[in-house]
């Protein structure tokens, strides 16, 4: 059952809220055999939680890479090019793209 979540109770259970544009998507397998998918976002403003960072990762769940998919309902669902308004949780390994934080150490992953 899903039901909405009011504005304010969002912003106070939020870590981080930004805008920005996803600039790439990259699917990969999960630790828990699930598609999940890592897009790459440039900040264009931090409104809570700020950090000195103009870009990073939001994992959205479900996506697709090569034979496999994941779909889930309901889930955050991102274009490439697109300008969105996030609400993110801090970083949780479990659901990093591990060859990503691998090249790319210094790329928060974050989840909505």
């Amino acid at each position: 059952m899903t039901y909405p979540v009011p504005l304010n109770q969002r912003v106070e259970k939020s870590d981080y809220i930004c805008t920005g544009r996803v600039t790439a998507q990259t699917p990969y397998i999960a630790p828990d055999g699930n598609v999940q998918t890592l897009n790459t976002v440039e900040i264009s403003a931090w409104l809570k939680g700020h950090l000195q960072k103009t870009e990073i990762g939001v994992i959205t769940l479900g996506g697709v890479l090569g034979d496999r998919a994941t779909l889930v309902e309901p889930s955050l669902q991102v274009d490439l090019g697109g300008e969105y308004l996030f609400f993110l949780q801090k970083e949780n390994p479990k659901a990093f793209h591990q060859s990503v934080k691998k090249a790319r150490a210094d790329l928060l992953q974050l989840l909505p």
